[in-house]
C-alpha cells in the first residue's frame, strides 16, 4: 500500500514538473533561457533541453533568413511630383545572446 502511495506521488510530481522542465529546439530556432530577466544559456543546436521549472523562461528566435516589409509611402520631390518609395530589409540573427539583449534594452 505505502509502496502504491509513493509511485502516485511520484507521477504526479513527473505530470506538474515534467512539461515545466522540458522543452525542444528545432532545427529553425535558436533560444535564449533567462533566469528572472538575466541570461542563463544560449541553445543553438536542436533537440530535447532541460531549464529549471517555474524559474527559468524560454524566448525562442528564427534562425531562418527574414524578411521586413515597410509600407510603401508617398514623398514629394523638389519639382512637386510623388514618389512612391518602397523598402524592405533581410536579416539573419548571428549572435543570439547580443540580439536578445539589444531587444530587450529600451
Amino acid at each position: 500500500m505505502r509502496s502504491a502511495f509513493v509511485v502516485l506521488v511520484v507521477i504526479i510530481l513527473l505530470a506538474i514538473f515534467g512539461p515545466q522542465t522540458l522543452y525542444t529546439v528545432d532545427e529553425t530556432q535558436l533560444v535564449v533561457i533567462t533566469r528572472f530577466g538575466d541570461v542563463r544559456d544560449v541553445h543553438t543546436s536542436s533537440g530535447l533541453k532541460v531549464k529549471a521549472p517555474f524559474i527559468d523562461s524560454v524566448n525562442k528566435f528564427n534562425r531562418r533568413l527574414l524578411r521586413v516589409d515597410v509600407p510603401p509611402s508617398t514623398l514629394p520631390d523638389r519639382e512637386k511630383e510623388f514618389l512612391v518609395i518602397d523598402a524592405y530589409a533581410r536579416y539573419r540573427i548571428i549572435d543570439v545572446r547580443k540580439f536578445f539583449e539589444k531587444l530587450e534594452t529600451p
